[in-house]
């Protein structure tokens, strides 16, 4: 780790922003699509096994991707930081529960 990064944090504040990459971004109405993509799949929710996880976004790569095989949440947005730092696959919807997801849907 480097001194001058770490010392940054160690007063509680954030750590730096990560550099802008262009051929990474995506735009505000492509994650909406997204979204909007996601409620039409239903059939997302019976796609999930020990193989593989359920589907779901990757901030880093802008594309769809699985969760671990191990993850109980109906669907999975990767963690950027985890895996950028850490290369392993973290899921910010892991508390969202079948129940929650399925009334989400309907709406």
């Amino acid at each position: 780790i480097d001194d001058d990064e770490h010392n940054a944090t160690e007063d509680g504040s954030l750590p730096p922003l990560l550099p802008e990459s262009s051929a990474s971004s995506i735009s505000h109405g492509e994650v909406a699509d997204f979204f909007d993509m996601v409620a039409d799949c239903t059939t997302w929710l019976n796609e999930s096994g020990a193989d593989f996880g359920p589907l779901g976004f990757s901030v880093l790569s802008g594309g769809i991707a699985r969760g671990p095989g191990d993850e109980r949440s109906p669907f999975f947005l990767e963690d950027p930081g985890v895996k950028k730092t850490t290369g392993q696959a973290e899921n910010v919807a892991r508390s969202l529960s079948l129940t929650s997801w399925r009334t989400i849907l309907r709406r």
